[in-house]
């Protein structure tokens, strides 16, 4: 199979072939291996020398009545991200799975060089054997000692719940003001609420495993972000819980996939074309959110490029103001007074 088959199927044949279940640091034979898991904890990491430590310990230290396992996914670090995983699972062979990846394989370019897609936090979710998973990436951590217990006791006394999540607390390596990730009330939400305002941080996420089982669109490569995905994924297959309480903390560092991610116009533009896949991927409630962001985005580009190429961007403007005419008159409003101080 080659991309002229279709991207989606040529990345979900990669995906598949180029998985391997018994590559597993330490082999098989570990304690860990030998436990039933009620939670499987994914840990992608790399690049996260500075802080990988503190994430593991964070989980670690995790208070259960139950069983979990750790499945980290170091994805062939250029620091000691890698040395440091290693010690950790040296150490602990009754909680941690390590996977060392050759970003050769975990990674995976067309045939002009372009990225398409990156396997390291699906594969862990496949090896992952509990009833729940939860995440955590490698360069945040877990602040409370009893946040997988709270989290898996509401989801099995709640069947109907595929998904609890808490807030966390926002930190900067720069040393700008730490603050909570959101400010909204506990309580049931649904989708349409996680699309239209990011309400999930991704270190606080506990969902039911067969909720999440690989879906085809799962490898479609013109989504910029898997998060969003899978938690709408998640609201497709049940109800969503939140905890009003800090239970985590997000790191924000230069390193990281978020920071200054809309400085370049390029990642903009892959950003508008992973919210029209939204669109055509998910059910017609989320059309009219989705039409807003496509807005928001295309309003976005109109910014960035203003100056270097104002008749261009302002094509982007047009197409800010088709997909939602009231999102980019209030855009343009607030752009107008900022910029000439009415």
């Amino acid at each position: 199979m080659s991309l002229k088959d279709g991207r989606t199927a040529f990345v979900k044949q990669k995906f598949d072939e180029r998985f391997n279940p018994n590559e597993e640091f330490l082999g098989l034979n570990k304690t860990v291996n030998h436990n039933e898991p009620l939670v499987s904890v994914c840990v992608p990491a790399y690049q996260h020398e500075q802080f990988i430590a503190e994430c593991l310990e964070s989980i670690l230290s995790q208070k259960t009545n139950f069983t979990y396992e750790v499945l980290i996914g170091e994805d062939e670090s250029r620091d000691r991200t890698r040395e440091i995983c290693k010690e950790y699972a040296k150490k602990h062979t009754d909680k941690i799975r390590l996977f060392l990846r050759d970003r050769k394989t975990s990674q995976l370019y067309d045939e002009t060089g372009e990225f398409l897609y990156r396997f390291n936090v699906k594969w862990l979710r496949l090896s992952a054997r509990g009833k729940y998973i939860a995440l955590c990436e490698g360069d945040d951590y877990w602040t409370y000692k009893y946040k997988l217990q709270k989290q898996v006791d509401f989801l099995e006394d709640h069947p109907d719940y595929s998904t609890c999540f808490h807030n966390a607390k926002v930190i900067y390596t720069d040393k700008s003001d730490a603050h909570p990730f959101s400010t909204i009330k506990e309580g049931e939400y649904t989708g349409i609420q996680i699309y239209e305002n990011r309400l999930i941080p991704t270190a606080s996420v506990v969902f039911v495993a067969a909720c999440a089982e690989n879906k085809d669109y799962f490898f479609n490569s013109n989504f910029f972000f898997g998060d969003l995905v899978l938690f709408l994924t998640l609201a497709e297959s049940g109800k969503l819980w939140y905890f009003n309480e800090i239970w985590s903390v997000y790191r924000k560092h230069e390193g990281g996939m978020m920071h200054d991610v809309f400085e370049d116009p390029e990642n903009v533009r892959k950003f508008i074309i992973h919210q029209k896949q939204i669109i055509k991927t998910f059910p017609d409630k989320y059309k009219k959110t989705g039409h807003k962001m496509v807005s928001w985005f295309y309003f976005i580009l109109f910014r960035k490029t203003f100056k270097k190429d104002p008749f261009g961007s302002l094509g982007s403007l047009l197409k800010s103001f088709w997909y939602s005419w009231s999102r980019c008159a209030e855009l343009s409003i607030k752009f107008i007074r900022t910029r000439f101080g009415f």
